[in-house]
């Protein structure tokens, strides 16, 4: 797809959640096409760190127990604004279901009152509604 088409057609759409929408594709399909055409696979860097940092401890317990039951090694720092826990990183898939898992641990045993905790095994769900 060319540039100035690409463009005429954003002129067109207008709403700008429709031209985010439609930057979003061309970029799938253009990183898709050039993977295909090329024959290869993603990059994906071994050396990449990830880390999340968390004053609250159990959170920082309960991400070390999914990275465990994932069985990526991780190390913890204390800072001063809270524990920093980092684990090597080469999927950023991996990355997002990890963080998501503690999101929705803690969202469950803030705002959840009732609700059955996550376990850290157990992937994150698509979406999530506090049941009483």
């Amino acid at each position: 797809m060319g540039a100035r088409r690409l463009l005429g057609t954003l002129e067109v759409m207008g709403s700008p959640i429709r031209i985010f929408i439609t930057l979003a594709l061309a970029m799938l399909i253009s990183n898709a096409t050039e993977g295909a055409a090329g024959g290869e696979q993603a990059k994906r860097d071994p050396n990449r760190f990830v880390g999340l940092i968390f004053k609250e401890p159990r959170r920082t317990e309960f991400l070390k127990a999914v990275l465990e039951s994932m069985k990526l090694s991780y190390t913890v720092n204390a800072r001063p604004d809270g524990q920093l826990v980092e684990w090597a990183s080469d999927d950023p898939a991996q990355d997002l279901e990890i963080q998501n898992r503690v999101s929705q641990f803690w969202f469950i045993s803030t705002q959840c009152s009732g609700m059955r905790l996550p376990q850290p095994t157990q992937p994150a769900r698509d979406s999530l509604i506090c049941q009483k």
